[in-house]
């Protein structure tokens, strides 16, 4: 995944000459062609994640890019603000899923761990460093 994940990378600034290409032949297609840069740089993100919140942000931003290429070309500075403000919102969401997921998953091991007996976090970890032990032969201690 690592080497995917640099690959990944390289593509927004591989589109730059594409983009340099647009605003040449009309100054006011800078930003909606980085948009559409930009939102075809989050689609590989739904797959190297699972999260399907990056096709939305994908979607929005490509979406939004081809309109106002279309139909708002006398705006330039445009597409940049509504980049910036897609970017923060999704920031925040994804700030939120993030943190509800950690305190579900934190919910669910406290609850496995009352339902085995076990005392909780501080189990996990010491089974964690009770498996990493040796036994005389060379194999693990289960």
């Amino acid at each position: 995944m690592n080497a995917l994940g640099m690959q990944v990378a390289f593509t927004l600034p591989l589109n730059f000459p594409l983009v340099a290409a647009a605003a040449m032949h009309h100054l006011t297609w800078f930003y909606p062609a980085i948009m559409i840069a930009l939102g075809s740089h989050y689609l590989p993100f739904i797959f190297m994640y699972g999260m399907r919140q990056f096709g939305v942000l994908a979607g929005i931003l490509i979406t939004a890019g081809v309109l106002l290429g279309m139909y708002v070309p006398s705006s330039f500075s445009l597409g940049g603000w509504l980049t910036a403000v897609t970017l923060l919102v999704f920031a925040f969401l994804e700030r939120r899923t993030a943190l509800n997921e950690t305190s579900r998953t934190r919910r669910l091991r406290s609850a496995m761990a009352a339902r085995n007996g076990t005392g909780g976090e501080k189990h996990f970890r010491r089974s964690k460093a009770a498996s990493s032990r040796r036994t005389p032969e060379g194999g693990r201690c289960f």
